[in-house]
């Protein structure tokens, strides 16, 4: 699943002032800008906002003056932007495409951070490098006409002087990245050479007919060809390099040259920093070269080149010397295995199953958890930009992108936005058909017209870099099969009862079939009665035994199954309880519930399938080997028949799990469905919507019964099938018996006990067959449950925190800062700096959205602050035990969870035993009438011993907030937390709440938050909270003086 991208609001338009942006003041100040430059920019610049992915300018073509103009789409989006522009980046970032000259594939060639520039290059430097810009996040970027920049550079040459400074910076980085073997360092050794390469290049213009030999004969520099063309022996070409002592005589400038220089004393420090950083890291093995990237038009190369080269097919394309070519997957011969496919584990995951598919395909396996937290997967999905992070991180190189499928088609595999909330892999394409693979419905190929019907247009396209071989978290495997035998091996004497009973019923099941051939072959013949009684006795008592301990069997398996299943559950939900916050707010109830179901699952088959199946796989080796006894020619016929079926159970196996998960996706929705609009039948009837709501639920359950007839038509063709085998097979065993015996060498008795054989033989192997893709199964639950055994709780048992004394109540927030993702474009907290002393009474006000949740959050652990200290008494949170804290605060939070049990049970929380922790009634009652819930409580007709219902359905909003007041002042904490802990009340019980809060936060420290003002005008402090700073401070008539914040907000509410 995935945050909607919202392609409505592609571009936004504003006039919003330049200064504004805070990067924007210092490129003023770097500039010199006056009053009136900035005046003139602000009426000139037009700010536009792009989202992720989303194509800025395109590539540039010469008109016939020479000049460049950007390619503007006709999309409407795009009618707005003139052909020659300028762009200031004033938020976010932007990632500049330019085309690598020896593979004419296109390349990421700068990231410009806030402040930067690009576009019209060509009014300030000649031969300009092409390139595209698209958004490299959500972006703000301001957009000045160039005839408007024109007329301002005029009047203001020192901001031209710095514009050219600053194209040429970048023209030369383009040049680099593109046009000379440089391009073929990895990633890492060019981050590190550009700081020591490119601020010390210099400039050198050689007029036409000029000789370079007499021109830098006394120059001891290396050069690069950036533009022009020179004659002569072996004369170089764009982007080509040399050393002074390599010119030739005859070399001579047919056109004008612009040259790169350096000196040799700075090219050789440069070189050696490489060198030095290349040796200290592994190497890597030279790799076919991937499919080429998709081409720029012919008219974005650079016009420097004198003769521009046509682009070769791929096929033809061979890598230029010293380029680190990367890995085309191995021709294999199953589709399957060319194209990998992984299940998602839930709806959310959709984003990181598709990057574990793609580096699945690259030949790097990467545990979906690892990719999970690498992507911040939360519980509304991933975004691209997210993504296309988690990408870099792992080792590709990503460019998300807003385009068209045609550019597309010839690309690596690329994760594609799908129906506005999910992600599907796109692997290739084939005539007009394209293999997806979805992470929710499997791999299929589908028509290009089915896939841009459901296709938004965002694109992340992933090429493979030589740091994804170097990534090693790849090996990450997490928990294991072994560790969850470990769980078992307490019991092995059940299990080895288990293992002795199973090996005597298949004993005693070739009791029959023996007495059976004896009987026929020797009792009937000599017709004795009273041996034939005996056989029978003897047959009886051995049905006797084989029931009793098949019987006994059970019950140890039952008994096995039921101590593991406690030991395995319970382990889960403790670990689980013991996680933090975070890990709960990523995740969607259902999944967590899932994979308590997956523990089952292991359980069923570490005690049930892997112990019989095995077992009865070894007594089956003894049954061949009776029948052999009766006649090897017969029994290879029996053996005959067991690759047909296991070859139609193998391939019968992955449909049917196919649309066993579909049928169960299926199913899911339209139980949530059914579940949603009973839950709220009420709504439903207030808003006259029965007929839309049961018309959408039935689209569901069609959904469900069609996945269910598709089932069952694949199980109808496996059974005529299988049938079909098993009369064939029949038929050819009675046939050819029945020739043995005609032709004596085989009895009758052989012939009726080796038939009464043949189940005994086929159906291990078959159970064999099913405990492989039961243990793939397995293994899926196991990775599954790793999601949460993999997370580290709150407070290692490796690492004891320090456990609080009974606490005074200081808190100190020293330069806080916090944000919930790093996507966000601010933090939610923004150092924030305050201290409250023991006893003092703070209320935190302020818009919604401010942060005033997220402080106290803070407050108890929920969240460590990333910048800054928060300190209680003195003790920083990062180092204390947060169960010590929590258990010394009282918390109301906004919404007002309540258990199933009694009202006696909901303020206590259970906590009713003869430990310290206990609570009697008599404590509980203390704190209801404190919290104004005595009063309703004592009108039930069972008092305290009401229940509440599910949730507290049974309760007023009011009534449920009084309880959880209640349970929150039970205990005497010293920090009191009211998160609009009177939203639902009425105004008499906040009236006299009010009148008790005094009372209550007496000896206590107490953070009040409310957007009702009146509920705070009596605190000792008030917080203002606006965008996560802290905006004001200070007692209510001292913030109403200042005419603030709180001034405004008070209007809108108060009386005044």
């Amino acid at each position: 699943m995935k945050k909607k991208l919202g392609v409505e609001n592609y571009i936004f338009k504003t006039r919003e002032a330049l200064e504004n942006f805070p990067a924007i003041q210092n490129f003023f100040e770097e500039v010199g800008a006056e009053p009136t430059l900035v005046a003139k920019l602000n009426t000139a610049c037009e700010i536009c906002e792009f989202q992720l992915g989303d194509e800025i300018t395109q590539y540039q073509t010469s008109d016939n003056s020479n000049n460049f103009v950007e390619i503007e789409q006709s999309d409407s989006l795009r009618d707005s932007f003139a052909s020659r522009n300028f762009y200031l980046v004033c938020e976010g970032r932007v990632r500049l495409l330019a085309v690598e000259a020896s593979q004419q594939q296109e390349i990421s060639a700068v990231v410009l951070e806030v402040g930067a520039i690009f576009g019209t290059d060509n009014l300030f430097i000649e031969n300009v490098l092409p390139y595209r810009a698209i958004a490299a996040g959500t972006c703000k970027i301001g957009r000045i006409a160039a005839t408007t920049l024109e007329l301002i550079l005029e009047e203001f040459p020192q901001l031209q002087q710095h514009l050219q400074q600053e194209f040429q910076e970048q023209q030369r980085l383009i040049f680099f990245k593109t046009q000379t073997d440089l391009r073929s360092l990895p990633p890492h050794e060019q981050q590190l050479l550009w700081p020591h390469l490119l601020p010390y290049i210099e400039e050198s213009l050689i007029p036409a007919g000029v000789s370079l030999a007499e021109h830098c004969q006394n120059s001891t520099n290396h050069f690069w060809l950036r533009c022009g063309q020179i004659q002569g022996q072996a004369p170089p070409s764009l982007g080509s390099n040399w050393e002074h002592s390599d010119i030739k005589s005859d070399w001579i400038a047919v056109t004008d040259l612009l040259i790169y220089q350096l000196s040799s004393q700075q090219w050789k420090s440069a070189k050696a920093r490489i060198s030095s950083e290349s040796n200290s890291r592994p190497k890597i093995i030279r790799k076919p070269p991937i499919l080429s990237l998709v081409t720029p038009p012919q008219d974005a190369r650079s016009t420097s080149q004198t003769e521009p080269s046509k682009l070769t097919p791929v096929a033809k394309q061979k890598p230029a010397d010293g380029i680190i070519s990367f890995p085309k997957p191995k021709q294999r011969r199953w589709l399957s295995r060319k194209y990998p496919f992984v299940q998602q584990q839930s709806a959310a995951d959709c984003g990181a199953t598709c990057l574990a598919m793609i580096s699945e395909y690259w030949g790097k396996k990467f545990s979906l958890n690892y990719l999970r937290e690498l992507a911040e997967i939360g519980r509304s999905g991933a975004s691209l930009k997210s993504l296309a992070k988690a990408a870099e991180r792992m080792g590709f190189q990503t460019r998300p992108v807003r385009a068209s499928l045609t550019p597309l088609r010839n690309q690596n595999p690329w994760i594609a936005h799908w129906q506005g909330n999910h992600y599907v892999a796109v692997y290739r394409f084939k005539n007009q058909q394209v293999l997806v693979a979805d992470p929710a419905a499997g791999k299929r190929w589908m028509s290009i017209k089915n896939f841009t019907e459901n296709w938004t247009g965002y694109a992340l396209i992933l090429d493979p870099t030589a740091e994804l071989y170097r990534n090693h978290t790849a090996e990450h495997q997490g928990i294991k099969v072994k560790d969850f035998v470990g769980i078992v091996w307490p019991y092995r004497a059940a299990i080895a009862q288990i293992l002795l009973l199973s090996l005597l019923l298949q004993i005693f099941g070739l009791v029959t079939p023996l007495f059976t051939q004896v009987i026929l072959d020797q009792v009937v013949v000599s017709k004795s009665i009273v041996t034939l009684h005996v056989f029978a006795i003897g047959l009886l008592l051995f049905s006797v035994w084989r029931t009793l301990l098949g019987a006994t069997r059970q019950y140890l398996l039952d008994y096995l199954s039921n101590r593991i299943d406690v030991t395995l559950i319970s382990g889960f939900i403790s670990h689980a309880l013991s996680l933090p916050i975070e890990f709960f707010e990523s995740r969607q109830v259902g999944d967590i519930l899932t994979r308590v179901q997956e523990n089952q699952k292991i359980q069923a088959f570490l005690t049930r399938q892997a112990i019989t199946a095995w077992l009865d796989a070894l007594m089956a080796v003894v049954y061949i080997g009776l029948m052999v006894y009766y006649n090897w020619r017969l029994a290879l016929l029996v053996l005959a028949l067991i690759p047909p079926i296991v070859i139609l159970t193998l391939v019968a196996t992955p449909f049917l799990r196919k649309l066993s998960r579909e049928i169960f996706t299926e199913s899911a929705k339209q139980n949530s469905s059914l579940v949603e609009m009973i839950t709220g039948v009420a709504t439903v009837k207030a808003t006259a919507a029965e007929r839309e709501m049961r018309w959408r639920w039935e689209d569901q359950l069609t959904c469900m019964i069609n996945a269910k007839f598709r089932g069952q038509k694949l199980a109808n063709s496996l059974q005529v099938i299988g049938g079909g085998i098993n009369t064939l097979g029949s038929t050819a065993l009675l046939w050819y018996g029945a020739m043995l015996v005609i032709q004596d060498q085989l009895t009758i008795g052989q012939f009726v006990a080796f038939n009464m054989m043949i189940g005994s033989v086929i159906s291990p192997v078959l159970s064999v067959v099913g405990l492989w893709d039961e243990f793939q199964e397995v293994l899926v639950s196991i990775e599954r449950l790793d999601d949460v055994f993999s997370a580290q709780p709150e407070e290692s048992p490796y690492k004891p925190m320090l456990v609080l004394p009974r606490i005074q109540g200081n808190v100190k927030f020293d330069n806080v800062s916090f944000r919930y993702s790093q996507d966000e474009e601010r933090n939610t907290l923004q150092n924030l700096s305050f201290e409250v002393q023991a006893g003092e009474t703070v209320a935190i006000v302020g818009r919604s959205g401010s942060g005033k949740s997220t402080l106290v959050k803070l407050l108890q652990g929920f969240y460590y602050p990333e910048k800054g200290r928060l300190t209680i008494d003195g003790h920083d949170i990062r180092h204390i035990s947060l169960q010590s804290l929590r258990v010394q605060l009282g918390v109301v939070p906004q919404d007002c969870f309540l258990f199933s049990g009694t009202i006696l049970e909901n303020i206590t929380l259970y906590k009713n035993g003869n430990d310290a922790a206990s609570a009697t009634l008599e404590q509980a009652i203390e704190v209801a009438k404190l919290a104004e819930a005595h009063a309703f409580i004592q009108d039930m007709p069972l008092g305290y011993q009401t229940p509440v219902g599910e949730r507290g359905t049974s309760l007023s909003g009011g009534q449920r907030q009084r309880i959880a007041i209640a349970r929150a002042l039970l205990g005497d904490p010293r920090i009191l937390v009211l998160d609009e802990a009177t939203s639902s009340l009425d105004t008499e019980s906040e009236r006299r709440f009010q009148q008790n809060l005094a009372r209550i936060s007496r000896d206590r420290t107490a953070f009040i938050i409310a957007h009702r003002l009146s509920t705070v005008r009596n605190a000792d402090r008030i917080l203002v909270l606006d965008k996560g700073i802290l905006a004001e401070q200070g007692n209510h008539d001292e913030l109403m003086a200042e005419r603030g914040l709180y001034y405004h907000l008070a209007q809108q509410q108060l009386d005044i």
